[in-house]
């Protein structure tokens, strides 16, 4: 898992092409204990947007993961969907690379 303090974050882009600035502060916001299911939506939104896929996306889904650990309501079963979804996304046709979060692995 990539931690949100870390500079790969820099590389990678959400659905809409942006920068993931907004996206790591409402990750801080959920590890903080408010995760609510419009701020998940948010994050969604942001990574998958009408089921584009982005870089970003495959850095999100170890923390939707991680999360869901962390929650013991609805929102659980739905970070781990979302996680779900994802991985799904990511093995289609038209999915963005994630070769990426291999650069400087050893």
């Amino acid at each position: 898992m990539i931690p949100l303090d870390d500079a790969r974050w820099d590389d990678l882009k959400t659905a809409y092409h942006r920068h993931c600035g907004e996206l790591l502060e409402w990750l801080h916001v959920a590890y903080n204990g408010n995760l609510t299911s419009d701020l998940l939506g948010d994050v969604i939104n942001e990574t998958q947007h009408q089921g584009d896929t982005s870089t970003s996306m495959y850095a999100v889904a170890p923390h939707l993961l991680e999360l869901a650990t962390k929650y013991n309501t609805d929102l659980s079963r739905e970070l781990v969907i979302h996680a779900g979804l994802i991985y799904a996304s990511s093995t289609s046709d038209n999915a963005i690379s994630w070769e990426w979060m291999r650069r400087g692995q050893t």
